[in-house]
């Protein structure tokens, strides 16, 4: 009787490595060859003409890359041959792809210097509106004043409103050393009319009479404007015929809406107020005034 035992352990060890190396030679072959090529070549910024650092270069279709260098230069080895498409990528500039790059055995395909632009996103126009919430109120101008390098008084639109008064002069006699001759000319430091230069909102205001270089500050109602400052000391910034005092006007800006506001205001003296002999010499008084109307016919 002959031995077979031994036959069948024998052919599938054969058969397993039979299996093996047609397996071996199913998978992929490497993207490296013997007879290799390579691809090289230069990137720089568009706009500047400058060398890019860290460009990502990428064959496709084959696992090999390389980023380009300080200089703007890169190489790829080990290429086989064949016909590729290069792409180029890095961020924050757009993507710039290379066709028909024909790699030919054991030689260097030199490829155009690649330019890269800059990416542009283009975006929604956005408008951002600050408003300054405490414009026109006492803790805005006593800031100003704090850090003011001269001596300066100012009233706020708060104030004008406690006040009730109607014009810029009329809320000028509640700045300390400042007066109003004849109702409408502001006065700084008693000093006459035409030493005080007026300004709105910076801008030096010409006097509508022709006679007189004083600027005639009733004209302006408190309703437009937002505060107003006093400047009794010269500064290289004022005018040039700056001598006794500075008034600047500063108004409130254009509303963003139709607005309609309304005041109304009164005054109560407890000497005068209801009291018809509130004058002092003999005869005076409101019934004597009217008895005087009356007969005279004034």
């Amino acid at each position: 009787m002959v031995q077979r035992s031994g036959v069948i352990p024998t052919l599938a060890i054969r058969a397993l490595a039979a299996t093996l190396l047609l397996l071996a030679s199913a998978r992929p072959a490497p993207c490296q060859v013997a007879a290799a090529g390579g691809v090289r070549g230069t990137v720089v910024d568009v706009d500047f003409q400058g060398p890019l650092l860290g460009v990502r270069v990428t064959l496709v279709g084959c696992a090999l890359s390389a980023e380009s260098r300080a200089d703007g230069t890169f190489s790829i080895a080990n290429v086989p041959p064949g016909e590729y498409t290069v792409t180029f990528s890095k961020e924050g500039f757009q993507r710039s792809v290379v066709s028909g790059v024909v790699v030919t055995p054991g030689r260097l395909t030199d490829l155009d210097t690649v330019e890269l632009s800059i990416e542009v996103v283009e975006m929604e126009e956005l408008v951002v509106t600050g408003e300054d919430l405490l414009a026109g109120t006492e803790t805005a101008l006593l800031e100003v004043r704090e850090l003011a390098v001269q001596f300066q008084d100012a009233i706020s639109q708060d104030l004008l409103k406690k006040a009730a008064a109607s014009d810029a002069a009329s809320a000028l006699k509640l700045v300390t050393g400042t007066s109003v001759a004849e109702g409408k000319y502001a006065t700084v430091r008693g000093l006459s009319d035409r030493y005080t230069g007026t300004t709105l909102n910076g801008v030096r205001l010409p006097a509508s009479d022709d006679r007189r270089r004083a600027v005639q500050v009733d004209v302006f109602p408190t309703g437009t404007i937002e505060s107003i400052s006093v400047t009794k000391t010269f500064t290289p910034d004022l005018q040039g015929d700056f001598t006794g005092g500075g008034v600047d006007i500063r108004t409130k800006s254009i509303p963003d809406s139709l607005r309609l506001s309304a005041s109304i205001g009164t005054e109560w003296d407890r000497i005068a107020t209801d009291n018809e002999n509130f004058l002092t010499y003999r005869g005076s008084g409101v019934t004597a005034l009217a008895s005087f109307c009356r007969k005279t016919g004034k």
